[in-house]
């Protein structure tokens, strides 16, 4: 069969209530997807901003070279990513769009819907995986509800986009071949198109090479066995004489317009090697982005490799043991979910060790804890692949007449009071995810974006900085003509007052202003806050003090009977 005959057949296209369903969870998947593009437009970790978004910044002019994280400098990261973002800032702004959030959105939007389309690869696999159709419904809706997966998705970070295509892969060699799971047979566009897919996913994050052999590996496993001798394409079919060249063993020769179709079969091998092939191109394009990025030969992937593990740059970050995933994923407010999705991955891998989600997965969470250095993000690129697990786990295998007693004991439970409280959890989380930026600094610099603009001037005084993380600066999201000032202490704020433009802003990392503050600006007008004044009556354990809490004030000095900010402006707390 062709690779799009083997599609339809194995993606279930051709049942109609089964489409319809996809269809109506892929829709929610896409809404959820756009709802989180526009409201989330901070950061889950650093490095999505200053790996990415920071690197496009530079490129667009707006980032001093000399003010990029230290990773630049070491040429360890891929330019991949941010070469496809710089593009799309570049047409933008073309048209006149320059606005930095609406091109940061932009970054959002396309991966979400790069993610979206691998959500939707992954739910028509799932009638593929999964032989009892409510099994294969549970795994789609999975796919759509799962907490993380549309937060995630809307994600610049490497780990998301290399898990977009990781499993934009897997679903091209599940729906693109034919047979059993453990009997494939692969034609050779399934194997490029899985090919291309994974080299991108390891331009960008290389770790994910670790979830690629694993693939690999059950393609050599699955790959079903000719025990007949076949000639070569390019020979003389049997019974038409004599073939122009050797023949080798385990080769099925089709007509040329099944070649042509993609249906040509080959031995595990070479199958082998057909992925590996189509892996080299996107390498090969990487390497010459990467080349425009620094703007001279490197082989990112070696000084990633030998900056962060042979000089244990990495381990400088923190360290945990072997089973330190264990407590790291499984220690926040959502631990009862988390705990699950664990248990469901053990079981998945213990019940199904030959099985596509197993032989992807658990080589890279084994490598990932073998690495001292452990964060709860380098997991992420395993989520789209790992949401079914809720679902294998509890499946028969091949040779089970019946599930064991324990395992169909959660299952049967699966509409519980208990369970119907970690869905409750989930949606919760699921809503919190799509429509919180989770980053007050950046919201801060989207209000002074869009209500101050070009050439403003802005003072911090206080120890948490709105435009810096870990001691990196952030320049992608000011004003053109933007002045910024930090100040040590009072004096330094009377000082500067005394020599401030006629309007300035002045920005504090306390919810109320100080006394001191007080007598040096009277005629401060309350601009932004983090939070409403009355979360400092709730300052338990001094959570305020710890958390990235900022105020801001406008100063306009020179007005007489006018108040120095509009209505509309002195009434926006947040």
């Amino acid at each position: 069969m062709s690779l799009l005959e083997n599609i339809h057949s194995n993606s279930g296209l051709g049942d109609d209530a089964w489409r319809r369903f996809v269809r109506r969870w892929a829709i929610v998947s896409l809404l959820l997807i756009l709802v989180a593009s526009w409201f989330s437009y901070g950061f889950y970790q650093f490095d999505e901003y200053y790996q990415v978004t920071e690197l496009v910044s530079y490129k667009l002019g707006k980032t001093p070279e000399s003010e990029l994280a230290w990773e630049y400098h070491q040429r360890i990261r891929p330019w991949l990513q941010p070469g496809v973002y710089y593009v799309a800032a570049r047409a933008m702004m073309a048209v006149g769009i320059d606005n930095p959030f609406t091109l940061s959105f932009a970054f959002r939007l396309m991966s979400g819907v790069c993610s979206w389309g691998a959500i939707v690869s992954l739910m028509l696999s799932a009638y593929a995986l999964f032989r009892d159709d409510g099994q294969r419904r549970i795994a789609v809706v999975l796919l759509a509800l799962l907490w993380m997966i549309p937060y995630q998705a809307v994600r610049t970070s490497s780990e998301s986009m290399s898990g977009n295509f990781l499993a934009l892969g897997v679903a091209a060699l599940v729906l693109g071949s034919s047979g059993e799971l453990t009997k494939r047979r692969f034609p050779i566009s399934a194997l490029a198109l899985a090919g291309l897919s994974f080299g991108l996913a390891f331009e960008f994050r290389y770790q994910i090479a670790f979830a690629v052999a694993g693939t690999v590996l059950w393609v050599w496993l699955a790959t079903e066995r000719k025990n007949q001798s076949l000639p070569l394409p390019w020979g003389e079919g049997p019974g038409e004489g004599t073939p122009r060249k050797k023949r080798l063993p385990g080769i099925v020769r089709t007509t040329w317009q099944s070649k042509l179709k993609g249906a040509l079969e080959l031995p595990p091998f070479l199958n082998v090697a057909v992925v590996l092939t189509a892996v080299a191109a996107p390498i090969a394009l990487g390497a010459l982005v990467d080349r425009w990025g620094y703007g001279e030969w490197t082989l990112a992937p070696w000084n990633y490799f030998h900056v962060n593990i042979v000089e244990h740059k990495a381990d400088e970050f923190g360290t945990d043991p072997f089973y330190g995933y264990l407590y790291l994923f499984n220690g926040g407010l959502l631990a009862p979910i988390t705990l699950l999705w664990t248990l469901a991955a053990g079981m998945t891998w213990w019940r199904f060790p030959r099985h596509v989600v197993t032989l992807t997965t658990l080589p890279f969470v084994l490598v990932h804890s073998l690495v001292a250095h452990k964060e709860v993000r380098f997991l992420f690129p395993m989520a789209l692949i790992a949401a079914p697990m809720f679902v294998l786990a509890f499946v028969p295998a091949a040779e089970e007449s019946l599930k064991p007693r324990w395992l169909g004991w959660f299952w049967r439970r699966r509409w519980s009071w208990g369970a119907k409280l970690i869905y409750g959890a989930n949606l919760i989380a699921l809503v919190v995810g799509c429509v919180t930026a989770r980053r007050p600094g950046v919201e801060l610099q989207k209000y002074i974006y869009d209500h101050y603009g070009a050439d403003c001037h802005a003072y911090l005084l206080g120890k948490k900085d709105p435009y810096q993380n870990v001691g990196v600066n952030m320049y992608f999201y000011r004003p053109p003509g933007f002045t910024y000032t930090k100040l040590d202490d009072y004096n330094d704020l009377r000082e500067a007052t005394a020599r401030a433009p006629e309007k300035f802003l002045l920005i504090t990392d306390r919810i109320s202003l100080s006394p001191e503050q007080t007598a040096i600006l009277p005629d401060a007008q309350l601009a932004y806050r983090s939070y409403p004044a009355w979360f400092e009556h709730f300052n338990y354990l001094k959570w305020l003090d710890r958390s990235r809490t900022f105020s801001m004030y406008a100063i306009e000095r020179r007005t007489v009977g006018v108040s120095p900010l509009s209505s509309a402006q002195k009434t926006t707390i947040r």
